[in-house]
């Protein structure tokens, strides 16, 4: 019997040739593919290049990589105004005031930064600020200030005495619940800032779930 015309030779030549086809036909694509573009006014899609690796996929995984101009200015941006210096009126004795009106005396403004790390042996709630310094949480404090007297549908205030407590929804992540508590519900986030204030004076501020 003749091996060359036996099924299987004749199936294995088939697949070859169906093989050769399908190459043929992507090389063709790819090559003609700028010139379709231009003709249809359309960008067409491509799969593979000649090396067989995909392209032209957008990286789910990692937007910036889909759009590197876009994630480039944003990062830019985030950079220049965190190299922006927070201004502080200094008043003496220790004290300053901030842009929006705020003002700190050296032991308060050390409570406030007792805030921006977690202490994992409180056994009370403790509301953690994510920021990377000091100018960072008096800049947070100052734009949650701000927004409790410019938008009232965002704050709630109660009077204690004396102070003011401003709780403000921030409507993004701006901390999380930390100590034994907070590790006990996995640090859930904290999305609000409560601001005390005695006439001007911060008594306290820190991040809360609501």
């Amino acid at each position: 019997m003749n091996q060359e015309n036996s099924p299987e030779q004749k199936w294995l030549r088939g697949r070859l040739l169906l093989l050769g086809l399908v190459i043929v036909l992507l090389i063709g694509y790819v090559l003609a593919r700028p010139a379709l573009e231009n003709a249809l006014g359309v960008k067409l899609p491509q799969v593979v290049d000649l090396g067989g690796e995909k392209v032209d996929q957008p990286d789910k995984a990692n937007p910036d990589k889909a759009n590197p101009d876009k994630a480039k200015a944003d990062k830019a941006r985030t950079k220049s105004d965190k190299s922006k210096a927070f201004t502080r009126e200094e008043l003496g004795g220790g004290r300053f005031r901030t842009p929006s009106g705020l003002i700190y005396s050296q032991n308060r403004l050390e409570h406030v930064m007792r805030h921006s790390r977690d202490d994992p042996k409180r056994d009370q709630q403790h509301g953690v600020f994510e920021v990377e310094s000091e100018d960072d949480l008096l800049r947070l404090i100052d734009r949650a200030f701000h927004i409790a007297g410019a938008d009232k549908n965002r704050v709630r205030i109660n009077k204690q005495d004396e102070r003011y407590v401003y709780t403000v929804n921030m409507k993004k992540r701006v901390g999380y619940v930390g100590g034994i508590v907070g590790k006990r519900k996995g640090f859930p986030e904290c999305q609000f800032i409560r601001i005390v204030v005695e006439d001007k004076n911060i008594i306290t501020a820190y991040p809360l779930r609501q």
